[in-house]
């Protein structure tokens, strides 16, 4: 009897200590935010993400390097860092300025690393082959309503500024994200309604901390 319950305690514990080994550089993180001053919003990405993050775009995106990638909410920078022999040029937007300030002096000798301090909705996008990439940027903010609307004007501003161009949109929602507000879920009608079409929807990372990846494409 004692080993009946034995055994899956041990299954749960390690499936328990492989999250927390997955999620290290996570909860690294947030432990880091809370002893010091350092913005909790500003999440790194984990290298099991990273890794379905670039297994998905080499798998879909011919001549990838050529592509800008942009990462809107890009935090301290370690995506970008991490992305910088991947492509020909980066852009990162982060609106909290010491996020921006700190990734300003990790990122500044990288000649092919661009970073902006603003709102993502105020963003000039180049006329260039892009990649925008986007881990839920405003999760932090409840109201629906303001969430679609900045949403809606940001692929409407890509939208313009890039209609002869190729581009797309890789969108990363962690599974457990819940918003107070009923119905404050992203809309991906929003890609639809500026013609991208769904290329690729994968996991990544283990429940309950995984993450679903949309790739659109224009």
């Amino acid at each position: 009897m004692r080993i009946q319950f034995l055994i899956p305690m041990i299954i749960c514990v390690l499936y328990l200590l492989a999250i927390i080994y997955e999620n290290k550089d996570n909860l690294y993180h947030i432990g880091l935010s809370c002893l010091t001053t350092r913005v909790l919003i500003s999440v790194p990405t984990n290298p099991t993400l990273l890794k379905s993050i670039n297994r998905v775009l080499d798998e879909n995106i011919r001549d990838r390097y050529q592509y800008t990638f942009i990462d809107f909410g890009s935090g301290f920078g370690s995506l970008l860092e991490q992305m910088r022999h991947k492509h020909v040029k980066l852009i990162g937007v982060e609106l909290e300025k010491s996020s921006h300030d700190e990734a300003n002096q990790t990122l500044q000798i990288h000649e092919n690393i661009v970073l902006e301090n603003k709102d993502m909705e105020k963003f000039v996008f180049p006329n260039e082959d892009i990649i925008l990439y986007m881990y839920e940027p405003l999760f932090l903010l409840l109201d629906c309503h303001k969430r679609r609307k900045i949403y809606n004007q940001v692929i409407a501003n890509l939208g313009k500024s890039n209609k002869h161009r190729k581009t797309f949109v890789m969108y990363v929602q962690a599974n457990n994200v819940s918003h107070s507000h009923q119905n404050c879920e992203f809309d991906f009608r929003i890609f639809e309604n500026h013609g991208y079409r769904l290329k690729n929807h994968s996991t990544s990372n283990l429940w309950p901390l995984s993450r679903n990846i949309y790739l659109f494409e224009r």
